[in-house]
C-alpha cells in the first residue's frame, strides 16, 4: 500500500486491488504523512492535529499543538514522534501514549517551522524555519545544542544518516544547498538551484 494526500483527506492506494481507499480526514489540509509500524499511516494537518490511522478504521489523535502542524517524523523504531508547527512549537510524543507530548520546545521566535529530522542515534532533534535558521536540540531535555543562520528561509534540512557524522544538509528558499557541521559550526555552500530547494537526501 502507498499513502496519498488530498486537501484534507487521508487515502491509501491498494496496489494489489488497484483501489483508492479513504481511511479518514482532517478539518484542514494534510501537511505530512509518515509510516508507522503496525499502523496504516500517521498524518498531520493544518488544523493542528496529528492522527494515527489503524487497521479496522480505528484512529488515535495527538492533541496539543496550538497552531497548524507543518512537518513530523517518527524515530526510535516507531515509538516516538517529532512534530513541528506554524508557530514554532516542537513536540516529542510517545506514540503508544499520545495523550500529551513528552517534550515541549518553543523555538524559532514563534515563526513557522518548515522541516525537521532526528539524528541516527535519536539523541538530537533538528528544526529549520522561516526565521532563516536551523536549530539542534537535545532530544531528552529540549536544550538548544547548536544554531546557525542563513540569508534566506530554510525550506528543508536533514542529519547525515550515520552515527559518526556531525553534518547537516540544508536547502533554502533562494536555492542554496549547504552543509553545516554542528560540532565546529562550519558551513559550506555546495551550489545553487534557480528556486527554492523542496527537499534533499544524502546519497
Amino acid at each position: 500500500m502507498r499513502s496519498c494526500m488530498h486537501p484534507s483527506r487521508e487515502r491509501i492506494w491498494d496496489t494489489e486491488a488497484d483501489e483508492l481507499l479513504e481511511i479518514g480526514k482532517h478539518e484542514k489540509e494534510v501537511t505530512c504523512i509518515v509510516r508507522v509500524k503496525a499502523a496504516l499511516a500517521l498524518s498531520s494537518s493544518a488544523d493542528g492535529t496529528i492522527k494515527l490511522w489503524m487497521p479496522g478504521g480505528k484512529c488515535c489523535a495527538f492533541d496539543g499543538h496550538t497552531a497548524g502542524v507543518v512537518t513530523c517524523c517518527v524515530f526510535d523504531e516507531s515509538r516516538k514522534l517529532l512534530s513541528c508547527s506554524e508557530n514554532g512549537e516542537i513536540f516529542v510524543w510517545n506514540i503508544r501514549n499520545p495523550k500529551a507530548p513528552s517534550l515541549l520546545i518553543k523555538g524559532h521566535g514563534d515563526q513557522r517551522i518548515t522541516a525537521c529530522d532526528v539524528s541516527k542515534d535519536g539523541r538530537l532533534l533538528l528544526s529549520g524555519s522561516t526565521d532563516k535558521s536551523i536549530c539542534i536540540w537535545d532530544a531528552d531535555t529540549g536544550s538548544l545544542m547548536a544554531h546557525t543562520s542563513f540569508t534566506d528561509c530554510v525550506r528543508c534540512c536533514r542529519f547525515a544518516p550515520t552515527l559518526e557524522s556531525t553534518k547537516v544538509a540544508v536547502g533554502t528558499d533562494s536555492g542554496g544547498v549547504f552543509m553545516y557541521d554542528h560540532r565546529n559550526g562550519a558551513t559550506q555552500e555546495f551550489g545553487q538551484h534557480n528556486s527554492w530547494v523542496c527537499d534533499l537526501l544524502f546519497s
